[in-house]
């Protein structure tokens, strides 16, 4: 009779994760630096990690560190991402950012990625070219907000920079309340300072994308509108005029007054 013997090798229940190739295992302790382990994954890719970092296993997670990652949906949307720019909190987040999308070696997004005009380029205080560009984006809130703060009154990026607002450099801006009101934006004394947000004249609407005729209708006036406009104050009444003639048709500034003009002395 012949006894056969088996012999059977222990082994345990889960397979060991090797680490890649060039990836130094054990970690050193210099390891859990952003600029030491970044690069790696970025070079083997995350897969080469999840062996011994996969989710519930007990090594750390990108998450343990980072708090932001993996980001969530919709986080590449401007608004999302750029509002945790602003406020008092931004230069932590913006050094959070930084840890990943820094310029310590790392390959990363960084915001020149899809904000193509940031840094901004010399020359770009000049309002023909930094109002260029929001014109052609939608206008100021929509090309500059994720930076400059939704209501572009300025914004946290570093602890030493800070995003202006535009009333850095246009005084009125944002517009007191009641501005709206013809008397208070009506009466100012230089509209050149409104046409460089509401365009040439106020007739385009500039960056700011508000023109004088989304109120004023009629305005500018045709060019037969000395010959017909009593057409349109015997309908509608003074009211429709005053907006920007004031009480009395006396002028206030570059708006001709009635009286001064054609039609002599008020009564």
């Amino acid at each position: 009779m012949t006894l056969l013997v088996l012999l059977f090798a222990c082994s345990s229940a889960e397979p060991v994760a090797l680490a890649p190739a060039g990836v130094p295992f054990p970690h050193a302790a210099e390891f859990k630096e952003p600029t030491k382990h970044g690069p790696q994954a970025l070079e083997f890719g995350t897969d080469a990690c999840l062996g011994c970092h996969q989710e519930g296993a007990t090594a750390p997670a990108c998450a343990s560190c980072h708090d932001v990652y993996p980001h969530e949906t919709g986080w590449l949307n401007g608004a999302e991402h750029g509002k945790g720019m602003s406020g008092e909190a931004g230069p932590v987040a913006r050094e959070t950012c930084t840890a990943c999308h820094g310029a310590e070696g790392l390959k990363a997004p960084d915001c020149t990625s899809c904000h193509a005009s940031w840094p901004h380029p010399e020359g770009w205080k000049e309002a023909g070219n930094h109002g260029t560009y929001a014109l052609a984006r939608g206008g100021a809130v929509a090309a500059c907000g994720s930076c400059h703060g939704a209501d572009l009154a300025g914004a946290d990026l570093t602890g030493a920079d800070k995003a202006p607002s535009c009333s850095s450099c246009h005084k009125s801006y944002p517009h007191a309340a009641g501005w709206a009101e013809p008397t208070l934006h009506g009466a100012t004394t230089d509209f050149t300072e409104c046409w460089l947000c509401h365009g040439d004249g106020g007739a385009t609407g500039g960056t700011a994308d508000v023109t004088c005729q989304k109120c004023h209708s009629t305005f500018p006036h045709p060019a037969d509108w000395s010959a017909t406009h009593y057409a349109t104050a015997s309908k509608l009444g003074e009211a429709v005029c005053l907006g920007c003639h004031a009480a009395g048709f006396a002028p206030i500034p570059i708006v001709a007054s009635c009286g001064a003009t054609c039609h002599g002395a008020p009564q």
